[in-house]
């Protein structure tokens, strides 16, 4: 038996998420949900605004179109790096610019856990 991933949620992702329509909400957390399992997603694609691998979730709701970031790159975990609507094909830069900042955050964090690790071990 496998144990589901565990979703981190960077900055105000979440709470952005939670006043989308019902039924995006309901789409967006089947795909997380699926994600936890080690299945794929229904509606996703990758990301291309960040040089790490990183994807998004999607739905649409009339002219809104509903998405949240998320990597996969520490194990065990989805890290959720940011949530937005738009009402274009094209995403805003400032969604990519926090996604970015975001995963830049998480990477730094990831370093210095490892460097705290290293340390430990030697002592």
């Amino acid at each position: 038996m496998t144990t589901d991933k565990d979703v981190d949620w960077r900055g105000d992702s979440k709470e952005i998420l939670k006043e989308w329509p019902e039924v995006t909400k309901e789409n967006i957390g089947a795909d997380l949900r699926r994600l936890q399992q080690g299945k794929m997603p229904k509606n996703w694609k990758p990301f291309p605004g960040l040089k790490k691998n990183a994807f998004e979730l999607r739905d649409k709701d009339g002219n809104k179109l509903y998405r949240v970031i998320y990597v996969t790159l520490i194990k065990g975990k989805i890290v959720v790096l940011h949530s937005f609507t738009k009402t274009s094909e094209k995403t805003e830069q400032p969604d990519v610019n926090a996604a970015n900042q975001r995963l830049k955050e998480l990477l730094e964090e990831q370093t210095d856990l490892k460097r705290k690790a290293k340390k430990k071990g030697q002592k």
